[in-house]
């Protein structure tokens, strides 16, 4: 029996901590960045930033990338718990949204001064990869075909969702105002293995549906006035800034349903993301030694 409490104290002490699945979103009016379990538990203040208004997490190498409007326009990263928080020398005009390719080692911007542009992680190199005829909005990344899907306009028509090569090669018109119906697409998230992109339609109070080259468009969600959009495909759920009165993150059925509040009071909320941890958190490796040390004085009294 000694032997077991033994092995047991050693594996609880030395098994790893899960990190929790979290939502982070920017709250522009508010100029901070804010994170909650996907609980509704533990909400918190993660950096302070002016304006807010751009945010991807980077879930393989645990950073948060969080772009400033046009007050400033710089580009923030950080740990994910807000430390070490570091400016980043990109050349950024008025960023709309930020989306980060790990493995390609570059990170992707829409300016509000009609430009599509990207630079290495750590901030150097910064290129534009295509001249906007409007203003571009929120964006997504599909790293499996090599695309970047973004939307485009003000709401004055002419908007649309485009996407092109990562390069900027071959852009192309997908969803449009005229032809589709589109009012201001203010984001764009993608479920590549699902094979659907979903769209922030601001000024419809709309989310909606398309297939990735744009046709099956279909409404999913209404009765919200969406800023930016996030998928938690584990649990088969989209969460939404959502600013009507209340101005909130609401969450709802990926496929569609009723939005509910999860995180009230979020003043102007704009980009958001759900993080899930690709691997448990080692514990420190000193409670591990522990665990060794009460296994050997359990054998040596047996």
């Amino acid at each position: 029996m000694k032997k077991i409490i033994g092995v047991t104290v050693m594996l609880l002490l030395c098994s790893p901590a899960l990190a929790s699945s979290m939502v982070y979103w920017t709250s522009a009016g508010g100029g901070v960045v804010e994170r909650m379990g996907l609980d509704g538990t533990g909400r918190e203040t993660v950096l302070t930033v002016q304006e807010p208004v751009g945010l991807d997490v980077d879930d393989t190498n645990s950073k948060l990338y969080v772009a400033a409007g046009p007050s400033t326009s710089v580009l923030h990263r950080s740990e994910l718990d807000g430390t070490g928080d570091t400016t980043l020398p990109v050349s950024m005009t008025w960023c709309a949204d930020v989306a980060v390719d790990p493995a390609g080692g570059k990170i992707y911007w829409a300016e509000g001064v009609n430009t599509l542009k990207r630079a290495n992680l750590d901030g150097t190199g910064t290129e534009t990869l295509l001249s906007l005829p409007v203003r571009g909005n929120g964006l997504d990344l599909d790293l499996t075909n090599g695309k970047v899907y973004w939307g485009e306009g003000n709401g004055a028509g002419g908007d649309k969702v485009r996407r092109a090569n990562l390069d900027g090669s071959n852009p192309e018109d997908l969803v449009t105002a005229g032809a589709d119906g589109l009012g201001k697409p203010t984001d764009v998230k993608l479920d590549v293995a699902g094979g659907y992109m979903y769209i922030a339609d601001n000024s419809a109070g709309e989310v909606l549906r398309a297939d990735l080259d744009g046709n099956g468009l279909t409404t999913i969600v209404t009765g919200v006035i969406p800023a930016g959009l996030a998928l938690d495909l584990v649990n088969g759920d989209i969460y939404i800034s959502d600013n009507t009165g209340g101005h909130r993150i609401a969450v709802a059925p990926i496929g569609g349903g009723s939005p509910t509040t999860f995180a009230s009071g979020v003043n102007w909320p704009s980009a958001l993301d759900v993080f899930h941890p690709a691997q448990p958190i080692p514990e420190p490796a000193g409670l591990g030694l522990v665990g060794l040390a009460l296994l050997a004085v359990r054998r040596r009294r047996s």
